[in-house]
């Protein structure tokens, strides 16, 4: 069953793209300042959708081992154009045998120093990445435990020839909330599913959206999936949950239809929907704002190495 919420209220905080960080004890190793890798800039790149699609799941084989990576085809799978420079996906890691992190970047090309996932033993844990695409087609994902693996791709960049395009680019809004089932509908029941609105701000040839979605009081273990309203539901999930009374959040980036989009809850508990931006359709004007310049990961800020852990205010 699918129950319409209207858009609720706007919010003056926040700004552009914010994917929800899943943190852990564990993260990838510290690094001093400075070394970093050049970041290579493959010019501007316009955002192409695609409906959720799962393009590796390791449950079905075997888990993938401790300190390795494995390579994921992209290209020309689940309407990624063959022209794709960079993809937006999903990676959740399933049952980890110890705490540890998950590094997505593009296959044949040296690992960053950064992390994508972080979890604790047992866990299931998901998050959003942004990961550039190598030569072959593919990228790689490091898991630093022995662990299962499961990626969907929510879209892919492309990039403009003339360095400017119509459909695709990322225009920011201040973070505006178009959900929150804690204020009068209730939580969603497991196997239940709501559809959002799209908020005023966003033109109805939108393409895709910069979504935040934020699970509390869940009711128990499972999984939320996003898509277009009036499509079908995917085989993919954004965010997921490991059981009663949690807290999660995940970013990411999907694709709308004119009517909005519908979130799918497996396990029920009240939703949270934050969007932040938008990608533009066909009926905006040519420019250059707003496309992507893909670049190697590069760590900002790492508080190991240089002062003690941030306090509570």
């Amino acid at each position: 069953m699918s129950r319409q919420v209207a858009y609720l209220r706007r919010s003056a905080c926040g700004l552009a793209v914010v994917f929800a960080l899943a943190l852990s004890s564990t993260v990838a190793p510290p690094v001093s300042r400075g070394s970093a890798r050049a970041a290579a800039d493959v010019g501007r790149a316009a955002f192409h959708p695609v409906v959720a699609c799962r393009l590796i799941d390791t449950r079905l084989t075997h888990r993938v081992t401790a300190g390795t990576a494995i390579d994921v085809d992209v290209v020309g799978r689940c309407g990624v154009p063959t022209s794709a420079v960079a993809a937006a996906v999903v990676i959740t890691i399933v049952d980890p045998s110890g705490s540890g992190f998950a590094t997505a970047s593009g296959s044949g090309t040296p690992r960053p120093l950064a992390s994508n996932v972080n979890f604790d033993i047992g866990e299931t844990r998901a998050n959003t990445a942004i990961v550039a695409i190598g030569a072959n087609g593919a990228f790689s994902v490091f898991v630093s435990m022995n662990a299962h693996v499961v990626v969907d791709v929510t879209g892919a960049f492309v990039t403009e020839p003339l360095g400017t395009a119509a459909a695709g680019r990322l225009v920011t809004l201040p973070s505006t909330r178009v959900l929150d089932t804690r204020t009068g509908s209730g939580p969603v029941p497991a196997g239940d599913s709501v559809a959002v609105a799209l908020p005023p701000t966003v033109p109805a040839d939108a393409t895709a959206l910069s979504v935040t979605i934020t699970a509390t009081d869940t009711l128990g273990a499972g999984f939320f999936t996003v898509a277009p309203t009036g499509t079908s539901r995917p085989l993919a999930s954004m965010l997921n949950i490991d059981g009663v009374g949690e807290t999660r959040a995940a970013g990411g980036l999907v694709a709308v239809s004119a009517l909005g989009l519908t979130v799918f809850s497996s396990g029920g508990g009240h939703l949270i929907v934050d969007v932040t931006g938008y990608f533009t359709g066909p009926s905006a004007p040519a420019l250059s704002s707003g496309l992507f310049h893909a670049i190697d990961p590069t760590r900002l800020l790492d508080t190991r190495g240089i002062r003690q852990p941030i306090g509570a205010s």
